[in-house]
C-alpha cells in the first residue's frame, strides 16, 4: 500500500461576510460607522465602505464628498470602523469584504447596506 501527501492548499472559495452594526439615527457632524466580517477559511483581507448623502447624491471618499461612487477601505477587518462628516438627512452606508485569497462578497450574497437619518 502506498501513500502520498499533496502539498498544495486547497483552495478557498467561499465569499467573507460583513456587517454593519446598528447605527440609529446619529447627530449631525462625524460620524464614526462600526462593524464586522468574518471569514473562516483564509480571513478577512480587506473591509471596504462606500457611504452615500442621499440628498445631495454625493459619496465619501475619505476626505470629500464627490459624486464619483467609491469604494474606500475601512480600519480594521474582522472588526472595522469608519469616519465620515454627515449633515442632517437621509444617508445609506453598503459594505462589503474581501479575503485572503481574493474572494469578494458580492450583491447577490446580500451585502449589507443601511439606509439612516442624521438628525
Amino acid at each position: 500500500m502506498n501513500f502520498s501527501v499533496d502539498p498544495a492548499t486547497p483552495a478557498d472559495t467561499v465569499v467573507p461576510e460583513s456587517f454593519i452594526d446598528p447605527i440609529g439615527s446619529p447627530a449631525a457632524g462625524l460620524v464614526t460607522f462600526t462593524g464586522t466580517a468574518t471569514d473562516d477559511d483564509s480571513g478577512v483581507a480587506t473591509v471596504f465602505v462606500r457611504i452615500r448623502d442621499l440628498a445631495t447624491n454625493t459619496y465619501w471618499d475619505g476626505a470629500t464628498w464627490t459624486t464619483d461612487k467609491v469604494w474606500i477601505p475601512a480600519t480594521g477587518t474582522t472588526t472595522w470602523s469608519i469616519d465620515a462628516p454627515l449633515s442632517a438627512g437621509d444617508h445609506r452606508i453598503n459594505v462589503y469584504a474581501v479575503d485572503n485569497a481574493g474572494n469578494i462578497e458580492d450583491w447577490g450574497d446580500g451585502r449589507p447596506t443601511v439606509t439612516f437619518t442624521v438628525n
